[in-house]
């Protein structure tokens, strides 16, 4: 796979319910998303397994791992895909 394909696309930015996740050009092999706050702390992690060439959408609602609703501001998802590595910005702020 070309890495300069791998795609990770954020909609809404800013969200204030759910917001969803498009990976593009995903590599045939383990694919994870991960969302860190803006201190670098694990907020959410998304295991999607071994994965082929297609496109993968998730969706987030705004919870971290132990179910609580997140707090207002900028947070970073990390898209792996085998050795491809996407990371974008996005704001969250709460209904």
């Amino acid at each position: 796979s070309n890495p300069d394909n791998f795609r990770l696309q954020i909609f809404p930015n800013p969200a204030r319910t759910e917001i969803a996740f498009f990976l593009t050009e995903v590599s045939e092999g383990p694919t994870e998303v991960t969302i860190y706050d803006i201190l670098g702390r694990k907020i959410r992690h998304f295991d999607l397994g071994v994965r082929s060439r297609n496109a993968v959408q998730i969706e987030w609602d705004g919870r971290d791992t132990l179910n609580r609703v997140v707090a207002n501001g900028v947070y970073f998802a990390h898209a792996k895909s085998g050795q491809m590595v996407n990371v974008h910005k996005f704001t969250y702020l709460k209904p």
